[in-house]
C-alpha cells in the first residue's frame, strides 16, 4: 500500500502512542503486541514502513516503561513523612476546602537530588507565588491525573522569593490586568489566559458548571490555536515574512504571560509548526502538524497520553479545529470570513471534544450545546482584548482604563449570557 509521506509519519506516530499505551495497560503482552503489529503493518503497508512501524511501537512501549511512576524515588516514597525541596511552578490557588493547592517541581527528596512533581495542599499560605523555592513537610500520597504523588496539609517555608525577569514580567501583567479590569471580569480574563479555575469567583465558576462551559478556563491550548490562526487571516495582506514573524511573536507573547504552562506549549508547538510549513511552502496535512507535537509531548513524559486530560482535550481540540472546520466550512460557508471561520473553529473544536468533556466533569448541561454555539467563539477574542489590556497597563497604566473597556465589556457579556442560560429550567444534572 502506497502512502504519502503526511500518512507515513501520521500511522508512524499513531504507532508509537499504541507502543506508550501497550507498556502501561498490557505490558504482559507486549511481546504479543509488537507480533501483531509486525504482521499487520507488512501486511498492509510496504516494508520500509511496516519495518518502521514496529521499531516506533517498539520504542514506544520501551518509553512508556522506563518511566513508570513506582520505579522513581517519589514512587518509592509514597506513605512515608519527608522533606522535600523545589519550586513552585504553577500559580496557587485556593481550593473548596480552604487550602491552597499549588504543584512543586522537586529538587531534592531528604538532601538526595531528585526531580518529578508533587502536588501540595495547604493551609493559610496565601503568600506563595509562582517561582519561591520552598521546603516542604508531610506525608506522600497517591493521586490520580498527570502529578501521581500528592502531599496534604503540607507544612511549607519560604527558603527563596527570588523571581527570574520572566517571571517578573508575568506577575506585574497579571496584577496590572487585575488592576484595569474589575472583578468578576478580571478573574475570567486571567484564568482564559492560564487555565486557572482557582482564580474565579465562586457563583461565576459554579455558572460555568451549569451551562457546561468549565473547560473554557481548563487545562487546553484550543483558544491560542484559534487565536493564532485568525490572527494569521488579519495579516493576510502583508508579506508571507511579516505575517508569520508578528504571528510568531504574538505567540510567544502569550506564552510568556501565561508562564509556558504544558496546554500552551501544546499549542504553540502545533501552531508554531503550521507557520514553519507554511512559510517554507511545504504542504504538510493537518493531522501531521498534529502528529508530530503529539510524538514530541509523549515522548517528553509518557504520562500524558493515558493521564493528563488537558493534553487529550488538546489533541482533540487540534483535531476539531484542524481537521473537522475546514470540512464544515466546506459544507456550510459560501463566502467565509474571519469571523465566520473563527465561529466554525469553535463549532469543530466544541463538537470534537463536547463527549470527552461530559465523560471528564461529569455533568449534563441540557444548555450546553447552545452556551457553547454562542459564547465560545468570543472565547479568542476575549483572551486577545484581555492580554492587550493587561499589556498596555503593564507599560502604560493610564492608558490602559480605556484600552480595558472591550475586554471588561465582552467578558461581561459572556458572563451575563453563562448565568441567563443557567436560569433556563432542568438547565443541569450531575451524571456517574
Amino acid at each position: 500500500m502506497r502512502c504519502s509521506r503526511s500518512t507515513q509519519i501520521t500511522v508512524a506516530v499513531i504507532a508509537f502512542l499504541a507502543g506508550v499505551a501497550v507498556s502501561r495497560l498490557w505490558l504482559p503482552w507486549a511481546d504479543i503486541a509488537i507480533a501483531a503489529v509486525a504482521v499487520t503493518g507488512l501486511a498492509i503497508f510496504r516494508l520500509r514502513l511496516g519495518l518502521v512501524i514496529v521499531l516506533v511501537f517498539s520504542f514506544g512501549i520501551w518509553r512508556g516503561e522506563t518511566t513508570v511512576f513506582a520505579h522513581t524515588p517519589l514512587g518509592q516514597s509514597l506513605d512515608q513523612t519527608v522533606t522535600v525541596v523545589g519550586a513552585i511552578t504553577d500559580d496557587p490557588g485556593p481550593t473548596k476546602s480552604g487550602q491552597t493547592a499549588f504543584i512543586v517541581r522537586v529538587e531534592s527528596l531528604e538532601g538526595m537530588p531528585v526531580s518529578g512533581d508533587i502536588r501540595v495542599y495547604t493551609m493559610g499560605s496565601t503568600a506563595l507565588v509562582r517561582g519561591y523555592r520552598v521546603v516542604l513537610n508531610g506525608k506522600l500520597r497517591p493521586a490520580r491525573g498527570i502529578v501521581p504523588v500528592q502531599m496534604s496539609f503540607a507544612q511549607v517555608e519560604i527558603i527563596s522569593k527570588r523571581l527570574n525577569l520572566l517571571e517578573q514580567i508575568r506577575q506585574r501583567f497579571f496584577v496590572a490586568t487585575r488592576s484595569v479590569i474589575p472583578e468578576p471580569m478580571s478573574g475570567l480574563a486571567v484564568g482564559l489566559l492560564i487555565g486557572a479555575r482557582a482564580l474565579l469567583d465562586q457563583p461565576i465558576e459554579d455558572t460555568l458548571k451549569i451551562v457546561g462551559l468549565t473547560h473554557i478556563v481548563a487545562v487546553s491550548g484550543s483558544n491560542l490555536t484559534i487565536m493564532i490562526q485568525a490572527a494569521r487571516r488579519m495579516l493576510f495582506g502583508l508579506s508571507l515574512f511579516a505575517m508569520t514573524a508578528i504571528s510568531g511573536w504574538l505567540l510567544f507573547a502569550f506564552l510568556l504571560v501565561a508562564g509556558f504552562g504544558a496546554p500552551l506549549v501544546r499549542a504553540a508547538l502545533v501552531s508554531g509548526l503550521g507557520l514553519f510549513v507554511r512559510y517554507y511552502g511545504y504542504n504538510a496535512k493537518p493531522m501531521t502538524l498534529i502528529a508530530i507535537p503529539a510524538f514530541l509531548t509523549v515522548a517528553y513524559k509518557p504520562d500524558y497520553l493515558l493521564l493528563d486530560p488537558g493534553w487529550q482535550l488538546s489533541f482533540l481540540a487540534f483535531i476539531g479545529i484542524m481537521v473537522l472546520s475546514p470540512l464544515l466550512v466546506h459544507r456550510y460557508l459560501a463566502r467565509p470570513n474571519t469571523v465566520s471561520l473563527l465561529f466554525m473553529e469553535s463549532v469543530g473544536a466544541q463538537i470534537a471534544t463536547l463527549p470527552f468533556i461530559l465523560a471528564l466533569f461529569g455533568n449534563l448541561s441540557v444548555v450546553s450545546l447552545v452556551s457553547n454555539v454562542i459564547i465560545v467563539p468570543m472565547v479568542p477574542l476575549a483572551m486577545f482584548l484581555g492580554f492587550a489590556a493587561g499589556a498596555i497597563a503593564t507599560v502604560a497604566p493610564i492608558a490602559a482604563g480605556w484600552i480595558a473597556l472591550p475586554a471588561t465589556g465582552l467578558i461581561g457579556l459572556m458572563i451575563g449570557l453563562a448565568q441567563w442560560f443557567a436560569t433556563w429550567p432542568y438547565a443541569y444534572y450531575s451524571i456517574t
